[in-house]
């Protein structure tokens, strides 16, 4: 049950709706299922007059070519092309709602699902050496079998090989916070405008942050 609401600086609520991203990448499920909108209580999103604040700093600026160069990388990217086609088997999945019954219908479906996960591995290996599918990928067995009754050693080594698997998303994240740093010190103005305070303190910042960093005592091996 929700007893308290939250609100941001200017006015609207952070329960609810979430955090709405600049740059948003696929999903990997449903908001239907998770979070406070799943809840049969849930109370509607709402917004308060904002508090008297200033803004100090506009991102807006650098996103227009932040998303030209993320949409031109993942275009390209045989991982963020993959991940997309695991995406969207995952989902197609799910979204059955009936099994037949009929063994030749069946025995159809199974070879085409082993197929698919057939081309997921060898791509997978291609492009990092593993053997990973996705995390849940339950949908892909069609033996019958609960979890527990699975052989154990071909669980653990499916979750070895998993971490091996290279976070597609998560690279990509790193790759577009390093087109911003570079950016921001190739542009004085864009610098200025998404910069907090105009960049006034960012050099001080980084002299701070460099300081600290030499005084902190680390240990010998």
């Amino acid at each position: 049950m929700t007893i308290q609401e939250f609100f941001r600086i200017n006015g609207g609520s952070t329960q609810l709706k979430g955090v709405t991203p600049d740059i948003a990448f696929p999903k990997n499920g449903d908001d239907k299922d998770f979070g406070e909108s799943t809840y049969d209580n849930a109370l509607k999103w709402t917004q308060i007059p904002p508090a008297d604040y200033q803004v100090v700093a506009n991102l807006n600026a650098y996103l227009p070519q932040l998303l030209q160069l993320h949409a031109d990388r993942v275009a390209t990217s045989p991982a963020w092309k993959l991940m997309l086609d695991e995406l969207a088997q995952y989902k197609t999945m799910r979204a059955k709602t009936a099994i037949s019954l009929n063994f030749a219908t069946r025995e159809i479906e199974r070879k085409q699902q082993d197929a698919i996960q057939s081309d997921f591995r060898t791509r997978h290996k291609a492009i990092d050496g593993s053997d990973a599918l996705l995390a849940d990928d339950a949908s892909r067995l069609d033996d019958g079998l609960n979890a527990n009754e699975r052989s154990l050693t071909s669980e653990l080594k499916q979750e070895k090989e998993a971490k091996k698997a290279k976070d597609v998303q998560l690279n990509e994240t790193a790759h577009i916070l390093f087109d911003a740093i570079g950016m921001i010190k190739s542009d004085p103005k864009l610098a200025s405008e998404v910069l907090p305070y105009g960049g006034k303190y960012a050099s001080t910042a980084a002299v701070t942050a460099k300081a600290e960093h030499a005084a902190v005592p680390t240990s010998q091996p």
